[in-house]
Formats: structure tokens, C-alpha cells, sequence
């Protein structure tokens, strides 16, 4: 496991990119597994509404959504990234304290919380600048994990449990935080990003990418059902949730 005392926000400042920002590389971001899944979930909640993107990295789902927004923007702390999205003519905050107070209709933060030093403190932002009535959605890295949970699997848990990743998340522990922000009607479920094929190379050769390595064994069908199992047994990779400020 990697040490945690360097970090807060400033950290991610001057932080090399960790995605590809760059503008010739837009299509492989925009069109992955991850941001499809959530382009395909959310279009109907950001639709027509005044919609913040908090840590929103390449901008993959500002590429994909911002058309359907009635005002679409970001904060994004790193400053290659930030500057990027500026260059493709996003509104784009460097902290979320620049953005104003109570005129937001909806806030996604995809894996973004869990590298947060102070969550409370950003959610509490966050429900200051959700008008009554607005949505949080909040996606994370599941502490339950299959491979954590039932596997105890060392190879994993080193790569998971690395200096950026702050806290994992239980459904119990996340509801928790957010109700106590003070946001209601609060909805948390299970969502596997990685397939079979990922966790057979784990399993087996205790490294990544075996969704690409071993593509020849991805099958929807076997897919939705892997995580239709982990779904039942609270095991999935990622939790979402989503939460109304009243």
C-alpha cells in the first residue's frame, strides 16, 4: 500500500495527466465502456438542466452530454486537463468553490470522491450549489469488491489501495456521508465495469487489462449476467448513488 501524507487537492494541480487529454486522442475516451454506460443512464437527468461535472478529467462526459445540458460545465483541478477543456470552449472551474451558490440542477462526480482528502467538505459544496430539488450522483471504487471481499487477492488489493485512492466506499459508509450532508431520498446500487475476462486475469496472472487481453472471452450475455451475481451478492467493482437536496 502507498503512503497518503502528500496529499491534498493541490497534489492534482501539476499532476501528470493520468488520462489522455490530448485533442487527437478525444474519440478513445469518449467512446469507452464507462463513459457510454453513463452517457446511456444520465442523458434523461441532465437533459435541459444546469449541469456542474466535478473532476471532470478529459471531458469525456461533457463531449457526450453538454449538447442535451442547458448550461453544461466543469471543475477540473489539473492543469493540462483544465486547460484542454477551456481550448474546446467549456465553462471550466479549477475548485469548486468558484462555482455559484445554489445554481445548479444536477452534480456528477465519477471517481473522483474516493481521491478526495475532506469528502464531507466537498459534498457539503456540492449541496450548496444544488438548487432545491437537484440531483447528486456520486460513482465510486466498491470496498466489497469481489476480488477483495471473497478473494482477499494481494495483487489486487495493491493496485487498488494506492496513495490516490483515499477511502473506499461500502453502500452503508457512502449513504452515510452523503445523508449526513443533508441530502435525502437517497438511492446507492451495484455496478460491475470490468467483465469476466478481467477477473480471470487477476485470478490467474494477478495483473489488469485482461478485458483487453483476453477480449476473445467477453460475451454480453455472460457479462450481464456475472454482474447481475455480483449485483445480488454486493459485490460489484463500483457503487452508484444518487441523492436530492430538499
Amino acid at each position: 500500500m502507498s503512503d497518503t501524507g502528500h496529499m491534498d487537492m493541490s497534489h492534482y494541480d501539476q499532476k501528470p495527466p493520468t488520462h489522455r487529454y490530448g485533442m487527437d486522442k478525444r474519440a478513445i475516451v469518449n467512446t469507452n465502456d464507462d463513459s457510454l454506460r453513463r452517457r446511456d443512464r444520465f442523458t434523461n437527468l441532465i437533459r435541459g438542466k444546469s449541469w456542474l461535472d466535478v473532476g471532470a478529467g478529459s471531458g469525456a462526459m461533457l463531449d457526450l452530454l453538454a449538447p442535451l445540458a442547458k448550461r453544461a460545465a466543469a471543475v477540473e483541478p489539473q492543469e493540462n486537463a483544465s486547460s484542454t477543456l477551456k481550448q474546446l470552449g467549456y465553462e471550466t472551474f479549477r475548485r469548486l468553490e468558484e462555482v455559484d451558490v445554489d445554481g445548479v440542477d444536477v452534480i456528477t462526480l465519477f471517481h473522483v470522491l474516493e481521491h478526495i482528502e475532506y469528502p464531507e467538505e466537498v459534498l457539503k459544496q456540492c449541496f450548496d450549489r444544488l438548487t432545491a430539488g437537484g440531483r447528486l450522483v456520486v460513482e465510486v471504487p466498491h470496498a466489497s469488491d469481489v476480488l477483495i471481499r471473497q478473494f482477499d487477492l494481494p495483487a489486487f488489493k495493491d493496485f487498488t489501495f494506492w496513495s490516490e485512492h483515499l477511502v473506499l466506499y461500502t453502500r452503508y459508509t457512502l449513504e452515510t456521508l452523503v445523508r449526513k450532508v443533508g441530502f435525502s431520498n437517497i438511492v446507492v446500487e451495484g455496478v460491475q465495469r470490468y467483465p469476466v475476462a478481467n477477473h480471470l486475469n487477476w485470478l490467474a496472472n494477478g495483473t489488469p487489462g485482461g478485458h483487453i487481453t483476453l477480449d476473445f472471452m467477453r460475451d454480453a450475455p455472460l457479462d450481464s449476467a456475472y454482474e447481475a451475481m455480483l449485483r445480488k451478492l454486493d459485490m460489484t467493482d463500483t457503487l452508484v448513488l444518487s441523492a436530492v437536496k430538499r
